[in-house]
C-alpha cells in the first residue's frame, strides 16, 4: 500500500489503537479472519494486481464475513470504474482527495450506501469473468447453460445498471478492470 497513507491511517487517524499495514490484499485476507477486525481500507490504485482481481478477492472475502465494512479508496477521475466498484459489493468509496479529518469522519461513520441493492450478482459477475478471459457471449450462453438472448439481455441490463451509453464503453470499462495499472490504459 501506499506509506504515506499506511503513515496519516496510523498515526495521525487512529493512533493509540490496533491499525495494521499490509503490502497487499492476499497478505491482509488472512488477518480479516480474526472476528476483532472490523474494517479494511484498501487503497486500490496502489496494488500491482487488476481490479477485477481484487474485487473478485473481496467478494469472497465478504461471502466469509458479511460483518466487515470494506473502504476503497479511489480518484474520483474514471467515473465509470467508481460506478462499477461501487456495484461490485458492499463497498463504502472514499475519494483519495479527502483530507484527513473526512477520511477519518468517512471511517468512523459510514454513511449506508443505497447502490448496494443493485449490486451485480454472482451469475453476472461470472459472465464479465468469462468475457475478460476473452470468451464470446455465446460461448458464455454454452458455458453458463443459458439461452444466447438471455446473456444479451443480462448484458443489455448490466451497462444500463452501470449507467454506460454502450458496449464499445463496456468493453473499454472492462479492459481498464484487467489490466495491472491504469497508466498502461
Amino acid at each position: 500500500t501506499d506509506y504515506y497513507l499506511a503513515y496519516a491511517l496510523s498515526r495521525h487517524l487512529f493512533s493509540g489503537t490496533r491499525t495494521a499495514v499490509f503490502q497487499s490484499v492476499e497478505s491482509a485476507l488472512p488477518s480479516m479472519q480474526e472476528p476483532v477486525i472490523s474494517q479494511l481500507v484498501i487503497d486500490i490504485e496502489s496494488l500491482t494486481l487488476p481490479y477485477f482481481d481484487i474485487l473478485k478477492r473481496l467478494r469472497q472475502l465478504i461471502k466469509q464475513r458479511n460483518d466487515i465494512q470494506i473502504f476503497i479508496m479511489l480518484s474520483s477521475r474514471d467515473e465509470d470504474l467508481t460506478t462499477f466498484i461501487s456495484l461490485s459489493g458492499p463497498f463504502y468509496i472514499l475519494s483519495r482527495n479527502l483530507r484527513l479529518p473526512e477520511v477519518r469522519h468517512a471511517l468512523l461513520s459510514p454513511v449506508p450506501d443505497y447502490i448496494h441493492s443493485r449490486r451485480i450478482n454472482q451469475l453476472d459477475w461470472e459472465m464479465i469473468a468469462l468475457l475478460l478471459q476473452g470468451n464470446s457471449l455465446k460461448k458464455i450462453a454454452l458455458l453458463q447453460t443459458q439461452p444466447y438472448h438471455r446473456i444479451i439481455y443480462r448484458l443489455n441490463q448490466l451497462i444500463t445498471r452501470l449507467g454506460l451509453p454502450s458496449r464499445q464503453r463496456f468493453l473499454h470499462l472492462i479492459h481498464r478492470l484487467n489490466v495491472t495499472s491504469l497508466h498502461l490504459i
